[in-house]
């Protein structure tokens, strides 16, 4: 399984490491703590990156 630690993954999702903390501390995306440490999934960045997705509205 692939895992990337904050750095990592702050960098996968164009994000500051105190933003992801910031996100991970608010609960609106998922992680795993192994061994002290924080890491996350790709299924997890990917969950994420899908939650805060906007569609455009359309005009009629």
């Amino acid at each position: 399984m692939e895992i990337y630690n904050e750095a990592g993954a702050a960098r996968i999702l164009k994000m500051s490491e105190r933003t992801l903390r910031r996100e991970r501390r608010a609960g609106r995306i998922g992680y795993y703590r192994m061994a002290g440490k924080i890491w996350y999934s790709p299924e997890q960045l990917v969950d994420y990156s899908s939650s805060c997705r906007v569609d455009p509205v359309r005009q009629a």
